[in-house]
């Protein structure tokens, strides 16, 4: 009797023993689920600010290109032939691979300088080709630039940040339609395509492919333009004395805030 009742003890140490092992089992899962449910919040809050900085830092640019554009259409009536001159303006356009966690992809950037530069590349493409390759969506991204009348890509130049696309504008115009054309629709979604293209062809990772005008060839055009006399009173049609302040690549429209919220 009194071994029987030792072994029901031991059995029941063994038991308590075993849901002690348990319960702390149990806990040092529930804090590691914890710690990891941490760094994933830490990691996501991280990369909204990255996404939110890189946001900025593209609407920046793109208000630097529009500001531009606004100027050039505010002196619709100066003639184009007294605009066209054999010293060209020099635009610049920056094309970024931006990686998961906001850094620049190298490999990316490289890939499509490779692409201009390829012994094949011929920028004068249809643009209404089908893509379905890297080589054919750089051409079919950069043939909206050299479709345009008195604007030529001249020299591709890969650095550490970006790709750099030097183009020459010969007239006004030229660098109107080509500030039009990279805000466009159809342009934007295009580097959307090459980046699909980068990430399921060639296994580059990235959450962006940004195209914008660097702020010193802006700034160049600028002073250029404005000995020329260019004005940068551009008020409203349809609200007198009220500048315009949007823009809308549909309709190829500068409007003020009042227009933006009726119409658009």
């Amino acid at each position: 009797m009194a071994i029987d009742q030792l072994n029901e003890l031991k059995d029941k140490q063994i038991e308590v023993q075993v849901s002690e092992d348990l319960q702390k089992e149990i806990r040092e899962l529930k804090e590691h689920a914890m710690g990891e449910v941490a760094v994933k919040v830490k990691e996501a809050m991280k990369q909204t600010n990255i996404k939110q900085q890189e946001l900025e830092e593209k609407l920046k640019r793109t208000e630097e290109e529009l500001q531009l554009l606004r100027d050039l259409r505010s002196k619709s009536t100066e003639s184009e032939e007294s605009t066209h001159s054999t010293e060209p303006f020099e635009m610049e356009l920056h094309i970024r691979v931006v990686g998961p966690t906001g850094e620049t992809s190298t490999e990316g950037n490289q890939r499509i300088c490779n692409s201009m530069k390829g012994d094949n590349t011929r920028l004068n493409i249809n643009t209404e080709a089908h893509v379905h390759s890297t080589n054919q969506s750089v051409h079919h991204l950069f043939g909206y630039i050299n479709t345009i009348k008195g604007c030529k890509i001249v020299d591709v130049l890969n650095t550490d940040v970006s790709v750099n696309i030097k183009i020459h504008c010969f007239t006004r115009k030229a660098i109107a339609d080509f500030l039009k054309s990279i805000n466009g629709n159809e342009f934007q979604r295009e580097t959307s395509v090459l980046r699909e293209c980068l990430e399921r062809l060639e296994h580059i990772n990235g959450h962006d492919v940004v195209a914008s005008c660097s702020s010193e060839s802006i700034d160049n055009t600028r002073k250029r333009l404005d000995k020329r006399g260019v004005t940068t009173d551009f008020t409203c049609g349809n609200h007198q004395g009220t500048q315009c302040t949007w823009y809308c690549s549909d309709h190829d429209t500068f409007f003020c805030s009042a227009c933006k919220d009726s119409d658009h």
